[in-house]
């Protein structure tokens, strides 16, 4: 008779808490996109948001939270002629 003793084997993950952000790590999960726009210094009328290739409506700046691990594009638009 055989017996088999089971091991638990748990992977911990060190939380950052980091996004990546126009190339950049940065300590911003767990903020709103307005609050960390406002923090960097963007004006939301020129800008847009693009997070994990999604544009985020302007609309969700105020309650769509920044997730760790996110890749978040800041664009900002440019006039000329």
């Amino acid at each position: 008779m055989s017996r088999h003793i089971g091991r638990l084997v748990l992977f911990l993950r060190e939380v950052d808490n980091t996004a990546v952000i126009n190339g950049e790590k940065v300590d911003a999960a767990g903020k709103t996109f307005e609050s960390y726009l406002s923090q960097a210094g963007f004006d939301t009328k020129r800008i847009a948001v693009i997070r994990n290739d999604d544009i985020v409506p302007k609309c969700e700046y105020s309650t769509c939270t920044i997730d760790e691990d996110d890749v978040i594009e800041v664009v900002s638009f440019v006039g000329g002629g």
